[in-house]
């Protein structure tokens, strides 16, 4: 910030005017602070700009303004300001920061509160626990009207009150207070605020213990104290999350699986999905889905429950198993189960969908097969043309049979030349779709994909090494973003050391566009390519990497990059074999 006074111009230099007009004023106040002295020598010697401003003794107090800042998780907010004078001590003075009510930076303020309540590992737990409480019970009960609401709540606490084993249980509903079925996000604050009440209330009977209210004070000479009292804040949060509000919260589970779910008749599955969309930031998104994880692993004690999350290998892959904890990585990973599916699965989902499609427009349409071309030797088979070029994923499969109809609007039949088209737009909404899917994991990863813009359809392993170079040198091309994930995963080539296996050099990136889906991979004459989706571990060890000598762009992408096919370079219009 130093270096940028320098040069400054008129604009600039009047808004160094009121900081700098404000600091004479502090001077002033005490005129012996070492610090201020040490500051103002070094501002002088490093800035014109500066050095004028302080000669001109202008002396500026302002008790009152707007200033803006910017957030990294929730972005620019403007608030307005104002300061008052603590007479007792003339060498603090307390801000208060308001927003405009309904302005973006209020609602933008609302957002942080909630994030807020991730700041430690247990209150998401407590979060996301209570959620999935109060939706099973809503749930077995069908509460769908305030009488129903209220009726349950007092059934349960006259089961509960006559049980002296779950008085935590019934202190966990006197908790909410008619709060108990609030949307999420009041849910959110609710929590927040019954924890930081009780925080506080700690903060009155403890000697020498801070206060939430000495967060608001700034003075400079109170640097030390206040990291001090953040750090006795965060210990006493902590413990009262575990030993309050987590032991009412597992009494709670308890009561699902005793009192409200304890037939098998009432067994209920929750299914969670959508988990990639509308998040915040990146440590936010681990914080919660990992707080996720720990509540749906707790709940597994509910005999007659099951949580089933649907979660997308991109963002499960980089989950940091320690946001919650010490060793945990082992039990949650031995939870999952990856949803891989077959071609006879996909063609099983697409007939019911031709089939219910049909009904609606009266068509007597049986499976996707009955619309599409019939096979011959020349062309093969349309069905499997689409599912080549697919990840094997339903979305994929829909959204190409979903643009040969668009194609064939007003026929009854799918033709070849309506495939031809529709894989136009399809591979290049594919393409959109992968970055899309890994942006977050690796930014600037569509610079990558360019890089096999007309590449054969079959490459070698020289022909992959080109590639792979033209890769690792977007590194030194100006705008490029992925140098925090290209730069470890090309460590290797740019070291420049020759005598390292080929699977050393390029084995990391290789791995990591095989794992994307982007790449496939061939041994000796086997023609059928291998995929993430077929063998997710084909390249996890060296020697794995060493064995292969062919390389495939996948097809779902050859039209967006224009890979070169056998029929292509011979001239042929005949579209590629399905193999």
């Amino acid at each position: 910030m130093v270096t940028r006074l320098t040069g400054m111009n008129s604009a600039a230099t009047a808004r160094t005017r009121t900081p700098t007009s404000r600091r004479r004023a502090e001077a002033g106040r005490d005129p012996h602070d070492k610090s201020i002295q040490d500051l103002v020598g070094e501002l002088s010697t490093r800035s014109d700009v500066f050095r004028q401003l302080w000669g001109a003794h202008d002396v500026r107090s302002h008790g009152a303004g707007v200033k803006r800042f910017h957030h990294p998780v929730v972005g620019d907010l403007t608030l307005a300001y104002e300061e008052l004078a603590i007479t007792a001590d003339p060498s603090s003075v307390l801000i208060i920061y308001t927003a405009e009510p309904g302005s973006p930076t209020a609602e933008r303020l609302r957002l942080l509160a909630s994030c807020a309540a991730t700041q430690h590992p247990e209150v998401a737990i407590t979060v996301e626990g209570h959620v999935l409480i109060v939706e099973v019970i809503r749930h077995r009960y069908r509460v769908d009207s305030q009488d129903a609401k209220a009726t349950v709540i007092q059934t349960l606490r006259d089961k509960l009150s006559r049980n002296p084993g779950k008085k935590l249980a019934l202190a966990y509903l006197d908790d909410f207070e008619g709060k108990f079925w609030a949307e999420t996000d009041e849910r959110v604050r609710e929590i927040t605020s019954t924890l930081t009440q009780r925080i506080g209330g700690e903060a009155t009977v403890g000697a020498g213990v801070p206060s939430l209210a000495d967060a608001s004070m700034s003075t400079s000479a109170g640097a030390e104290k206040s990291e001090s009292s953040r750090v006795e804040l965060t210990q006493r949060y902590q413990r009262i999350i575990n030993e309050i509000q987590l032991a009412r919260l597992n009494k709670m589970m308890d009561v699902l699986d005793e009192d409200i779910l304890n037939s098998p008749q009432d067994f209920t599955y929750i299914i969670i999905d959508d988990l990639d969309k509308d998040w915040v930031d990146a440590k936010l998104t681990n914080e919660l889905i990992m707080a996720l994880f720990k509540t749906v692993h707790d709940l597994k004690r509910v005999r007659n429950l099951k949580v089933l999350v649907a979660l997308r290998s991109n963002i499960f892959k980089h989950l940091e198993f320690d946001a919650i904890g010490g060793g945990q990585e082992e039990k949650f990973r031995s939870l999952v189960l990856p949803m891989n599916w077959t071609r006879e699965q996909l063609t099983n989902v697409m007939d019911e969908r031709i089939k219910i499609a049909g009904r609606r427009q009266l068509a007597e349409v049986e499976t996707v097969s009955a619309i599409l071309p019939h096979q011959n030797v020349r062309r093969g088979s349309a069905l499997d043309y689409l599912l080549d070029r697919t990840l094997l994923r339903p979305r994929d499969f829909i959204a190409f049979v979903r643009e040969c109809l668009t194609q064939s609007e007003g026929k009854s039949q799918i033709s070849w030349d309506a495939i031809h088209r529709a894989e136009i737009t399809y591979s290049e909404n594919r393409l959109l779709a992968l970055r899309d899917e890994w942006k977050s994991n690796y930014p600037g990863i569509d610079r990558v994909f360019e890089t096999f813009r007309h590449a054969d359809g079959r490459m070698t392993r020289e022909d992959m090494q080109q590639r792979l170079d033209d890769c690792i040198l977007l590194l030194a091309e100006d705008g490029f973003t992925g140098a925090g994930w290209l730069t470890p995963l090309g460590n290797a080539v740019l070291d420049g050391v020759k005598e390292q296996s080929w699977a050393k050099r390029y084995g990391p990136i290789l791995r990591m566009l095989y794992d994307i889906g982007f790449l496939g991979i061939s041994i000796g004459t086997r023609r059928v390519p291998v995929f993430s989706t077929d063998d997710p571990n084909a390249l996890r060890y060296d020697r794995q990497v060493e064995a292969v000598d062919g390389f495939v762009v996948a097809r779902a992408y050859h039209s967006a990059l224009e890979v070169q096919t056998a029929g292509q370079r011979t001239g042929s219009n005949a579209p590629a074999s399905s193999s």
